[in-house]
């Protein structure tokens, strides 16, 4: 058959550029490119030379069980390959994607070992941006003229995805701005503090042990019954500390169901679970260069804790769903109205975390012995 170039990169690039969302363009564009060549799915990838971390971006059609992968973190003598014999050829059909050292372990753990693929280095201004995977339908395979085809939508190919990421990155900006803007309202307790009531009287004490441990970077506890001012005292070592124009966020571990702790703690990436339309930072990411507070520590589940001790020890997370290691740079301050000893008796708290916290302790007097 007989193909109009002409006509053929002028249709292909209205529907590659047809919408912001790359998912919609992606299928409109495989649509119309399976009148042409056996395509029986699209994805869009983006490499991280510096890391080795392969992403996935967008895809559309068959085998998109790819995209529950979206990072997959490449072995070092992958990453020597293909930033050696790959970048000699920035277009190359592969007869079986199971038979090519780069494709074969992402490919069998998918399901498209057996298939044939065409892959393309998209350049822009003389700059890799992605990579673009077509893979075949199963029943037939890719021939030198679809590579010659796809070869010409590189460009559209490498604006859309360019285009579709700048407006993705929009979109987390603008959820982030709404989320900073709703921990705004709720960590306005981090002004107070700086006038204690009572700190002269019946919180001297306390006051004492406030100013001593302030300069410092270690983990304080907040020993008290409920309405004490555990937050205000928080609040008062914050504002004392060095990390004052940091932020100070505040985590009440008692009012965070279970099912989404790990979400509100860490973070997650887009498409982490359902529902998770955008990267969300998570509150330990959101106290980066400041202090964070984790009010009614008895209450967190056994499981979080383990987590909470390593970001302890290592002072770094993973958001949901994501490959990445965070350093954070916090320092930790913890309150509760609990026994924690007899917690730990009853092997409802760890001993490890309790020592990890349990660095500076401030027992905090009720109201009536002030």
């Amino acid at each position: 058959m007989k193909i109009d170039e002409n006509a053929f990169f002028r249709e292909a690039t209205l529907r590659i550029c047809s919408s912001l969302e790359l998912n919609k363009a992606l299928k409109k564009s495989l649509l119309y490119l399976r009148e042409f060549m056996p395509a029986g799915s699209i994805v869009l990838y983006f490499y991280n030379y510096d890391t080795g971390v392969l992403e996935a971006i967008a895809g559309a059609g068959k085998n998109i069980n790819i995209l529950e992968r979206r990072k997959t973190q490449l072995p070092p003598h992958i990453q020597k390959k293909i930033e050696t014999e790959w970048m000699d050829h920035r277009i190359r059909l592969i007869e079986r994607m199971g038979e090519n050292e780069i494709t074969a372990d992402l490919t069998r753990k998918v399901g498209t070992a057996d298939l044939s693929g065409i892959v393309m280095d998209m350049m822009l201004e003389g700059q890799e941006v992605g990579v673009l995977a077509v893979i075949s339908d199963g029943k037939n395979k890719f021939k030198l003229e679809h590579v010659n085809l796809l070869k010409q939508l590189n460009e559209p190919f490498s604006i859309a995805l360019t285009n579709g990421r700048r407006y993705q990155e929009l979109l987390d900006l603008k959820n982030l701005l709404a989320e900073d803007n709703l921990f705004l309202k709720k960590e306005l307790f981090r002004m107070t503090g700086k006038e204690v009531i009572g700190s002269n009287n019946g919180l001297k004490g306390v006051m004492k042990l406030v100013r001593q441990v302030a300069p410092l970077e270690s983990p304080v506890l907040l020993l008290g019954e409920t309405g004490t001012g555990k937050e205000v005292i928080a609040g008062a070592i914050h504002n004392l500390s060095s990390r004052k124009d940091g932020p100070l966020i505040k985590v009440n571990c008692g009012a965070i169901p279970e099912t989404i702790m790990d979400s509100e703690l860490f973070g997650h990436e887009r498409g982490a679970f359902t529902g998770a339309i955008a990267r969300k930072k998570g509150r330990f990411e959101r106290a980066n260069g400041g202090t964070i507070f984790l009010d009614e520590i008895g209450e967190l589940h056994p499981e979080v804790q383990i987590r909470l001790l390593r970001v302890l020890q290592e002072k770094q997370i993973e958001r949901v769903g994501g490959s990445e290691t965070i350093k954070v740079d916090i320092r930790v301050i913890a309150a509760t109205h609990q026994d924690l000893e007899s917690l730990l008796k009853q092997g409802r708290f760890r001993e490890d975390l309790y020592f990890r916290l349990r660095v500076f302790p401030i027992p905090i007097p009720p109201l009536r012995k002030r």
